[in-house]
């Protein structure tokens, strides 16, 4: 009972913004884990540890705990553990640049997801697949991948994903030189994620980041500013009828 009560005060510290916090937790957590041997309560420690470790971009660590947690949730026949452990392993590939990596871990998630019919699960594999495909430069993939996925994610109400999806069709339309379309949805991702209060990780910060300055510098800036602005204004209802 302590190992779990640690292990959901870590994650929690996560979600309140304060890795530091999380990891002793966690870590306290995983020793107790350990010492028991209770494989699935150690596979759900370790991929929380493991997705801290992401944020902070401790990539090799990361990963190293993910993929535990991963052949745990294997051997414990854990089918939807290793679906969620699938897709975390290509959204640590994703942001560490190994996009071949990151599409076909999250395009196995994905598949495991639908094979379990959990919509939630593949809303969450789909988000990473759509972006990888994107860094990949396979747009029309990508858009059909963001797509679905924001049309389940509407669905579920899921608006992390929503927003997630938002910002990866931003993205696309940047790549394709559609830039006041690119400014409009990051606008609605934007004013999206300040109305739930989930500010981008600051593993995630550098890919949006980058996109958005290689955006900014095809218009001008006053142009740019106005067309976020109208997709701050929107609806989600709008942003998600724009989108698709």
């Amino acid at each position: 009972m302590q190992a779990e009560a640690l292990n959901g005060a870590g994650h929690l510290a996560w979600l309140q913004g304060d890795p530091a916090r999380a990891t002793e937790l966690l870590e306290a957590s995983l020793t107790l884990q350990r010492a028991v041997g209770h494989t699935q309560h150690l596979a759900y420690t370790l991929n929380n540890l493991g997705l801290v470790a992401l944020d902070q971009g401790d990539f090799t660590r990361a990963t190293s705990l993910l993929t535990e947690s991963l052949e745990l949730r294997r051997q414990a026949g854990d089918e939807w553990g290793v679906a969620l452990s699938l897709n975390n392993l290509g959204y640590a590939a994703l942001l560490e640049g190994d996009l071949a990596s990151a599409e076909s871990l999250s395009a196995e998630s994905a598949s495991r997801f639908r094979d379990l019919d959990n919509s939630w699960g593949t809303a969450l594999a789909l988000t990473n697949l759509g972006r990888s495909l994107l860094e990949s430069h396979e747009h029309a993939r990508s858009a059909d991948v963001l797509g679905e996925c924001l049309t389940l994610s509407q669905g579920l109400g899921e608006k992390v994903f929503i927003a997630e999806c938002l910002e990866g069709l931003a993205g696309l339309a940047a790549a394709e030189t559609q830039i006041g379309r690119a400014a409009c949805l990051w606008g609605a991702a934007e004013a999206l994620r300040e109305m739930i209060q989930a500010p981008l990780s600051s593993a995630e910060r550098s890919h949006y980041e980058r996109h958005l300055r290689e955006a900014q510098g095809q218009m001008d800036p006053e142009t740019f500013d106005r067309a976020w602005a109208e997709g701050r204004a929107m609806t989600l209802d709008q942003a998600i009828q724009y989108a698709l």
